[in-house]
């Protein structure tokens, strides 16, 4: 049984004990009254009594419902009034049907008092107790007016008798019920008992753990209050309805959004927010009022500067779990975020420069295929310069053939139709081809002459030394002169001319030829053209070298025979040498008296001649003084003698120096006391 009233009343087993009790009591009456009205409908199917017995009927299935109820979970106070009310009523019908006042059944309204304290509580207990009464007194008073009836003329013993029994044992039942539950009670009271005694054991023991847990609460408490603070302080905190209006922002939220007041979020946040922001505000709110967190960010202008908010939603729920508030714990990544954005502009930047990168790395590799091309060209073109180099008849300067054989090996290997060496002459007005080779015919030709006159442009900018590439000659600036009368005419369509210097003078010009179509000429087509401009002018030199060796030759003959005459002129000199040391001595001796007549003459000259000369001089600067004074004539007097002093003295040295005598200054002094 007690397997049943766990499986009928498993809706209830959460209640408390009390309330648990007075189910399980509804529960064990509504199964006995149920037997009590099946059993009641037999007995009157027995005696004849159809009325009774449908009604009965009637009334187990209603007691049945009562039990799907209890099986369903409705609520077990309905159930209790419910079963009352069947009762009441089912005795109701079998007092009338039974003779009223009269009636056996008249005493069962004595159970609906006790059905009602054991189902729900003494207050019901007493208005059913006065139901009871009226119902009573209803039946004494009103006896005339109700349609009472006595379906038995002499009640039957058997009728009497299982009424009395019945509600003796339904009474009987009802006790027993209470008692069982009673006991139930009263052993989960001494359990209860044993383990408040085990827990006020155990509180006691706790009790200074408590104390020490007070402590610690206190203590983080302290810690929280520092955190709302930090919160508050750092956070910008805000707390909503669940209407979305403002009911609490700290400081930073109000100086943020600019609020003086609170209004409604919607109004205050979209005034702030981008669309986009407000979209995703509108949908997470709704997410939010269902009890979820949600985190978002927002964009927020002001009217300074723009700010990014990361913001928390946190619902506050109530006892039974509905939302009441809104918490928003925001904090401001403006400068993360645009550091974000700087990041994401360098990346934008670093992904353009990559793309410039592989842009530039394809280049590269173009470049480096044809550096590999031009490296397979120059080394070709190297190998061909090295036997230029090496050729015999450049090694013995034969101008001619070294010419010949360079520009044959230079057409082929630069793979063009037509290479020719051009000179100027001295004016360098005038440019003759000296060779040209044609590779299609492998032929050489010469003698086509060019006259500045006629191609101004490109003699100008070849005397400049500078090297023409003209990959369509016909357009170039400096070969466009060519067009009509040289290039359409020899089917020319590119030209590459590089000036050619010997003996630091302009000598001409290497021009490289292409026939039938358009060329473009490259660094290395160049580069070979000038190596190959470089050994002609080996060529040159070397020719240049054979000539002066040949120029040597004839010179060293003629210096042998040069010799062969000195050698003779040498042994002359030899015999002459032998007579003159007698000639060196006399030659010595007159040297020596030369000597000292020059050494007398420089004597004469000094003393001799200079005193008279000087007495002169003295007297004329005196005569211009005086200019007729009366000592003029003693002055011409001086005058005279003076110079007559000097005429002997010089007669004198004429006559030494013609009859070649011995001059001495003694005969000087000596004529001098004769004047």
């Amino acid at each position: 049984m007690h397997v049943i009233a766990l499986w009928f009343l498993r809706s209830y087993q959460t209640l408390p004990f009390h309330p648990l009790r007075k189910v399980r009591i509804l529960f064990f009456s509504t199964i006995i009254s149920t037997l009590f009205t099946i059993a009641y409908a037999f007995i009157g199917n027995l005696i004849g009594f159809s009325v009774a017995f449908y009604a009965m009927i009637v009334i187990s299935v209603l007691f049945v419902m009562i039990l799907v109820g209890l099986r369903i979970g409705w609520s077990h106070l309905f159930l209790a009034w419910a079963f009352i009310v069947i009762s009441w009523l089912t005795l109701l019908f079998l007092i009338l049907y039974s003779g009223g006042v009269t009636s056996y059944v008249l005493p069962w309204l004595a159970v609906l008092p006790v059905l009602a304290l054991l189902f729900l509580n003494f207050k019901v207990s007493l208005i059913w107790t006065i139901i009871s009464v009226i119902t009573m007194l209803v039946f004494w008073l009103g006896e005339s007016y109700l349609p009472i009836q006595n379906f038995f003329s002499i009640p039957p013993k058997a009728w009497i008798v299982s009424l009395s029994m019945g509600l003796l044992f339904l009474l009987l039942i009802i006790t027993r019920i209470f008692e069982k539950q009673l006991s139930f009670l009263l052993f989960q009271v001494e359990e209860q008992n044993e383990g408040l005694r085990a827990t006020e054991e155990e509180l006691r023991q706790n009790l200074e753990e408590l104390k020490s847990i007070q402590d610690v609460l206190a203590m983080r408490e302290a810690e929280s209050r520092s955190i709302i603070d930090t919160l508050q302080k750092y956070f910008l905190v805000t707390e909503y309805d669940t209407r979305g209006k403002t009911l609490r922002a700290n400081d930073k939220v109000m100086t943020l959004s600019g609020l003086t007041t609170s209004r409604d979020i919607g109004k205050a946040t979209r005034d702030m927010m981008d669309s986009a922001d407000w979209v995703d505000f509108q949908k997470n709110w709704q997410t939010i009022l269902r009890g979820e967190a949600v985190s978002q960010e927002f964009h927020i202008h002001t009217k300074q500067e723009e700010h990014w908010i990361n913001t928390t939603f946190a619902p506050i729920s109530n006892k039974d779990g509905e939302v009441q508030r809104v918490l928003a714990v925001g904090h401001e990544v403006t400068l993360i975020k645009k550091q974000q954005q700087q990041i994401n502009a360098m990346n934008m930047s670093l992904r353009d420069s990559l793309v410039s990168l592989e842009k530039q790395n394809y280049a590269l590799q173009l470049k480096r295929k044809e550096i590999e091309q031009s490296k397979v060209r120059l080394v070709g073109y190297t190998h061909e310069l090295m036997k230029l180099t090496r050729m015999p008849a450049l090694q013995a300067g034969d101008f001619s053939i070294s010419l010949e054989q360079i520009l044959r090996i230079s057409t082929l290997t630069l793979q063009t139709s037509r290479l020719s060496l051009w000179r100027y002459d001295e004016t360098q007005k005038v440019i003759q081809c000296i060779k040209v080779y044609h590779q299609r015919s492998n032929a050489f030709d010469s003698g086509v002459t060019l006259h500045s006159s006629d191609f101004p442009i490109y003699f100008d900018t070849i005397l400049k030394e500078e090297i023409i590439v003209a990959d369509n000659a016909r357009e170039f600036n400096a070969t466009h002169e060519f067009k009509n009368n040289y290039l359409i005419p020899n089917a020319i369509f590119s030209m590459m001319d590089v000036p050619l210097v010997f003996d630091g003078k302009f000598y001409g010009i290497i021009c490289c030829e292409q026939e039938d179509n358009l060329r473009e000429w490259n660094a290395e087509d160049i580069t070979f053209a000038k190596s190959v401009a470089d050994i002609i002018v080996l060529a040159l030199s070397a020719s240049k070298r054979k000539e002066n060796e040949l120029m040597i030759v004839e010179q060293n003959k003629m210096i042998q025979i040069q010799n062969e005459g000195l050698m003779k002129f040498s042994e002359e000199i030899k015999s002459i040498n032998k007579s003159l040391e007698a000639r060196v001595r006399e030659r010595t001796e007159a040297l020596e008296k030369q000597n000292m007549h020059l050494s007398e003459y420089a004597f004469v000259n000094a003393h001799l001649l200079r005193g008279p000369l000087c007495r002169i001089l003295g007297l004329v600067e005196l005569l211009e003084f005086n200019k007729g004074g009366s000592d003029s004539k003693q002055v011409y007097e001086f005058l005279r003698k003076s110079t007559e002093e000097l005429d002997g003295i010089v007669k004198k040295i004429t006559s030494l120096l013609d009859t070649g005598l011995y001059f001495d200054r003694k005969e000087f002094i000596n004529t001098k006391s004769e004047l």
